[in-house]
């Protein structure tokens, strides 16, 4: 039986600082406040306890993950464990700037999607607008071939 090779991401890009701080802080004073709670002896430490792990796992998740990955064929943005988007390139016709954390898509069928990209780092912003859009013209090319 042959292994599938894994595909490896060409370019990805990073989560904000920000945003990752945010997510920790938020974890430590979670979790402290079902560990004080559960030695206090209190039920409120049980009830504080469930949103903790899952906020525990996702930022976990969030530190481990970077925020946009793109593949030969694909773009994935990874924003959160529940909120992942995935653009197959050859779905895409053109890529318009919108503002400065938005930009706007065009699929084959003119159809139009606003991207937000809030979270990824600012100095990678300009970068990520322009491999998106190298990456569609790219396969624009290369449907017409």
């Amino acid at each position: 039986m042959k292994k599938e090779e894994e595909e490896k991401a060409m370019e990805y890009f990073e989560r904000d600082w920000l945003i990752l701080t945010l997510h920790v802080i938020g974890t430590i004073v979670l979790c402290y406040l079902c560990y004080h709670y559960i030695m206090a002896v209190s039920p409120l430490g049980f009830v504080i306890g469930v949103p903790a792990a899952i906020v525990s796992f996702q930022t976990l998740w969030i530190l481990l993950n970077p925020y946009a990955l793109i593949y030969e064929n694909r773009i994935e943005v990874k924003k959160s464990m529940y909120r992942s988007k995935i653009w197959y390139l050859i779905d895409i016709k053109k890529v318009g700037e919108l503002n400065k954390k938005s930009f706007r898509i065009t699929y084959n069928d003119d159809d139009e999607e606003v991207i937000k990209i809030m979270g990824i780092r600012n100095s990678q912003l300009q970068k990520f607008r322009d491999a998106f859009n190298h990456h569609v013209c790219k396969s624009l090319v290369e449907r017409d071939d």
